[in-house]
């Protein structure tokens, strides 16, 4: 995607140790912290819906995420994918709880992404979310693309943003295909 989300530097990360990860079945490869939890329909649920779910270690009573679902866009065209990104954008903006940051495209590895980042506030939960949201076509002529969603606390945010932003950078084409 790109080194900073908009509207805000995120400082690149020196020394952490990385893992790569690979999903045939998502159509990417992506590296992700060695500390962070992975979990899979194979090996325990990773969220509702998803398909595989990174956890990092627990802090302040929670546990910074990336979730990544399969989707698909029938028809597969790129006109599709616009109205998907229109559907999220609204039902985004019509929510009290969410405030929108910013959002914008993205060519991640030569795949189609849109990018949103935004806060929301629970009240079941005492710090606000920062997350980010991603569509990645990862292909356009079967119509395979991915539902990406990052999550962290305020409290967090300074120092998992740029992580997750890694994480995301990271992602390219399994090449299996």
């Amino acid at each position: 995607m790109c080194n900073s989300l908009p509207g805000r530097c995120i400082p690149a990360i020196v020394g952490r140790e990385m893992k790569n990860h690979t999903f045939s079945e998502l159509g990417v490869t992506l590296r992700v912290p060695d500390d962070w939890a992975f979990f899979s329909s194979g090996n325990g649920p990773p969220a509702a819906g998803a398909d595989a779910a990174f956890y990092a270690p627990a802090e302040h009573g929670y546990r910074s995420s990336v979730v990544l679902s399969k989707d698909s866009l029938s028809p597969s065209t790129p006109q599709r994918f616009e109205e998907c990104i229109a559907g999220l954008r609204a039902s985004m903006q019509e929510s009290p709880d969410i405030t929108v940051i910013r959002d914008g495209r993205a060519d991640q590895n030569s795949m189609p992404a849109w990018i949103l980042r935004y806060s929301r506030t629970h009240s079941d939960h005492p710090h606000s979310f920062e997350q980010l949201l991603v569509l990645l076509v990862t292909d356009m002529v079967r119509g395979s693309m991915l539902q990406i969603d990052a999550s962290t606390i305020s409290p967090l945010a300074d120092r998992h943003l740029p992580v997750l932003m890694q994480i995301l950078n990271s992602l390219a084409p399994d090449g299996s295909s």
